[in-house]
């Protein structure tokens, strides 16, 4: 499970388009540019229906005569399909997790959780396992208005090779999958039929959220999050932009929806990223003093009211709290950086070192970054790599430790980002790396072997050689 905020470092503890090189595994990642329209086939009495906690879920036979089904008394797996199609062994189950018990929020990260099941080797899966294909799907598939639909290939045997399809919804307290594992991967015209299935048969019903939030969850939601009685009834009219729910008891919270939303445009050119439709407003609660932010701080995370003192504000979970003090104060897009990556771009992992360079990244300019960088790098003044990228937290070392380290985060990214070392692999690094939750040298070195071509020491050189002649 994810830890709850620690001080001066929000969590950011998270699709087939070929365009171009340079941008191919972000775009297949997020392969959303248009949201494919489903229509829900018309539900038939022979419909299997699942109870959901605020619903069910009717789900149409699959059409193929192999296949035998068994319903299951498990908590998880509902009912299952076994059998042949065409000459594949196949295998359909229907699970059912609760969210919370999972961090799940949406369709994504319900499909993100199966591939890190079956990419876990201590679960007997394969650390190289990822989709070959991610798309989101439109229609009638939940709490959300869309499901995500995955497919990727998983080793069968030394001869054969097997696929995983998956598809994802949520309703508002759990979540399900529909995963089709075949053994070797369907044929072509057998695979179409399954997608078709997974698109037209699969139908949700429950009631959806609303993108913009409801004037009652608002309501719920501040109140539930802000301890004090006093700031819970001092609560502004919410703002609502383009991507933003504001939730403040400030007078400037328009000046700071204006510059969140400059911030998100910021992010979204340096790491570009499409826009999905009926993904829910990111809340962010602004609080008018330091004070009335740390008492937030303290009770939402539970962590010690002197850590929360250290803060000026955090992104955690899908928020982003802070108090006002200045609009233009880098920390909002430093922890803004850290909310979009893990309630938009799906890239939550790749360790400390990570997510607190691509934030550090977006609140400094290379000026900033120069002064450390150059010097560490001529005169040997930096974490060696292959220590540098297991650090727990960045923040955890203070003072003039905690800069360092911040800058030689930031300074990396830049050097892969804006260098001409390889910059037409970043989009693919970006991806790879922030997927990536096993946060251990082995795994971390496996990601810049594979983009790269080089392990930890020979990115570790390049960089010094970068910044050596900045």
């Amino acid at each position: 499970m994810k830890e709850a905020p620690t001080s001066g470092e929000g969590i950011a503890v998270r699709f087939s388009i070929d365009l171009h090189s340079t941008f191919r595994r972000l775009v297949r990642f997020l392969a959303v540019v248009a949201i494919a329209a489903s229509t829900p086939r018309t539900a038939a009495a022979d419909n299997i229906v699942i109870p959901i906690p605020g619903g069910d879920l009717s789900i149409t036979p699959p059409d193929f005569p192999e296949l035998k089904r068994q319903d299951t008394g498990d908590d998880q797996l509902k009912t299952w399909w076994t059998g042949k199609i065409g000459a594949s062994d196949t295998t359909i189950e229907v699970r059912v997790f609760k969210k919370a018990d999972y961090w799940i929020n949406d369709p994504v990260d319900m499909t993100a959780f199966t591939r890190d099941h079956y990419s876990t080797a201590s679960r007997g899966g394969d650390p190289a396992f990822d989709w070959e294909s991610e798309e989101l799907i439109k229609g009638p598939f939940g709490w959300a208005p869309f499901a995500s639909l995955v497919a990727g290939k998983i080793p069968n045997s030394a001869s054969a090779k097997g696929e995983l399809i998956v598809l994802g919804g949520v309703f508002e307290s759990h979540a399900y999958a529909i995963e089709i594992t075949s053994k070797p991967a369907l044929v072509a015209a057998d695979r179409s039929k399954a997608m078709e299935w997974l698109h037209k048969g699969v139908v949700a019903h429950c009631k959806s959220y609303d993108p913009n939030w409801t004037a009652e969850e608002i309501r719920a939601r501040w109140e539930k999050d802000v301890a004090d009685p006093k700031v819970r009834a001092a609560l502004e009219k919410p703002i609502r932009t383009k991507h933003y729910l504001i939730l403040t008891n400030s007078a400037a919270g328009s000046l700071f929806a204006k510059k969140m939303e400059e911030a998100y445009s910021k992010v979204q050119k340096t790491f570009p990223f499409p826009e999905v439709e009926g993904r829910r407003l990111m809340p962010v609660f602004v609080f008018r003093t330091a004070t009335q932010y740390f008492d937030f701080y303290t009770n939402v995370s539970k962590r010690p009211r002197a850590e929360a003192e250290e803060s000026k504000g955090h992104a955690w979970k899908d928020y982003y709290a802070t108090f006002y003090d200045a609009a233009n104060d880098p920390v909002h897009i430093h922890e803004g950086t850290h909310q979009i990556f893990a309630n938009r771009l799906g890239l939550e992992g790749g360790g400390s070192w990570f997510q607190e360079g691509v934030a550090e990244y977006m609140c400094t300019s290379p000026n900033d970054r120069k002064g450390f960088a150059r010097n560490a790098a001529r005169q040997g003044k930096f974490v060696p790599f292959k220590e540098f990228v297991v650090i727990k937290e960045l923040a955890s070392s203070g003072g003039a430790d905690a800069f360092s380290q911040y800058s030689q985060a930031a300074s990396i990214i830049q050097f892969l980002h804006d260098s001409k070392w390889q910059p037409h692999k970043f989009a693919t690094f970006l991806h790879e790396m922030g997927k990536l939750r096993k946060e251990d040298v082995a795994s971390i070195e496996g990601v810049i072997q594979s983009v790269y071509g080089v392990d930890l020491d020979g990115l570790e050189k390049e960089w010094v050689k970068y910044w050596s002649n900045f």
